[in-house]
């Protein structure tokens, strides 16, 4: 993989929001918060470069998530990186509906 390559994966993976607090009730949607983000990213990279860094970590996400957590803490984690998975779905999706 190429450096800008890895670089925009970064920079995708980065754009995949989280909720700090899921059970507060004035939280913001993470979903909305990284569609917001990839609206932003779409408007100076090229979505075929974007997508193909979404689906590169929704690979490295989902490898990771096949291990069950040992320890409360890293459960805890675990669920940050299934909201990001799911997120990173719903912005392949959202990329998807809007190119064709």
């Amino acid at each position: 993989m190429k450096e800008n390559d890895k670089a925009l994966q970064r920079q995708v993976a980065n754009c995949l929001a989280v909720t700090d607090n899921p059970f507060s009730q004035s939280a913001r949607s993470s979903q909305e918060e990284t569609i917001k983000a990839m609206t932003a990213l779409l408007q100076h990279t090229d979505s075929d470069r974007v997508l193909a860094a979404l689906n590169a970590e929704k690979e490295r996400l989902e490898l990771l998530l096949e291990h069950k957590p040992g320890s409360m803490t890293a459960a805890e984690i675990a669920m940050q990186d299934k909201e990001r998975l799911w997120n990173c779905r719903a912005a392949i999706a959202w990329i998807e509906k809007r190119i064709t």
